[in-house]
């Protein structure tokens, strides 16, 4: 499946190398992060997936004048109980997930997809990718590899029916609490207020359970 633009051809892949010397050059150039490196991609890809039974689905920009690579956008095809989804590749193993190119390729690809260069969000998006430093990505790379770390630590626990991964469960729900409540002080919505009253009733739900499962214990 091809779709083409002025500048750009654009092609879904099932098969794309990770490890080949282009991919390492366009992560290179790119503000990407460690669940984008290529060793990580290609293990999620090669080894995980199958075990998930999810299918590769890898879109790939390439410059049409070159044939160089522009973009790739790492995503899986999976199903979730009756419904096919189309989903970034994380497996829910890892958190910051975004398109790997450079921030120039990625005003370019706006252009040449034809979108509302005038639009907010467009100019909001750019400016994002063009304003990430070396060191805040390097920072976010570790905060999710370590976030990615303990979820994995959480979901193993878990599985083999330990009492301290269910209060693990509780923290890493809770994590996220306060950035809610700052995306509400911020700027008031309901949709802001209503997912943080979400997560508290998650989050006071989990508590709940674990409370009796403790009395049911010493009982």
């Amino acid at each position: 499946m091809n779709r083409p633009s002025n500048t750009f051809d654009i092609a879904i892949e099932q098969a794309f190398d990770f490890l080949s010397p282009e991919y390492a050059e366009l992560f290179d150039s790119s503000a990407a992060t460690a669940f984008q490196h290529p060793l990580w991609l290609d293990t999620l890809y090669t080894r995980l997936a199958s075990h998930a039974a999810a299918t590769p689905l890898v879109v790939v920009v390439r410059h049409r004048a070159t044939g160089a690579l522009a973009m790739v956008l790492p995503l899986l095809r999976i199903r979730r109980g009756p419904i096919r989804t189309v989903e970034f590749a994380d497996l829910r193993v890892s958190d910051y997930l975004a398109p790997v190119c450079s921030p120039k390729v990625f005003s370019q690809l706006i252009e040449g997809l034809h979108l509302n260069a005038d639009s907010r969000l467009i100019h909001a998006l750019v400016l994002k990718v063009d304003a990430l430093q070396p060191n805040s990505v390097r920072l976010a790379g570790l905060v999710s590899l370590g976030y990615a770390g303990m979820l994995l630590v959480e979901g193993v626990g878990l599985w083999l029916e330990f009492t301290w991964a269910a209060y693990l469960t509780v923290v890493s729900t809770s994590l996220l609490l306060p950035f809610e409540l700052y995306e509400v002080i911020e700027q008031v919505s309901v949709l802001r207020i209503g997912v943080l009253l979400l997560n508290l009733a998650i989050v006071a739900y989990l508590i709940s359970q674990l409370r009796r499962h403790t009395l049911r214990s010493r009982t």
